[in-house]
């Protein structure tokens, strides 16, 4: 919840299937704009390989996807800001 709190756009090191209980919750995880699905793979060295591709492409995806991912930051930053206060 950091990166949120920050105005950070995050990829996420966990668990398999962290990213759809975010989702569930009603945030935005930006996996349409990375290349690996890393939150779908349940072997932990393939999942470290997809997330570590993830980040090394992360600079390239924003360049190319800046505003809608800022948009998702601004979403993500005020449904934690709105779900925090109550």
């Amino acid at each position: 919840y950091k990166t949120m709190l920050n105005h950070h756009p995050f990829v996420m090191v966990g668990s398999s299937g962290n990213l759809e209980i975010l989702k569930q919750l009603g945030y935005k995880t930006f996996e349409e704009y990375l290349p690996h699905k890393y939150d779908l793979i349940s072997n932990r060295k393939e999942r470290i390989t997809a997330i570590s591709n993830n980040i090394l492409e992360f600079q390239n995806i924003i360049d190319i996807h800046g505003n809608k991912i800022n948009a998702d930051i601004n979403f993500n930053f005020n449904c934690f800001s709105y779900d925090f206060v109550l």
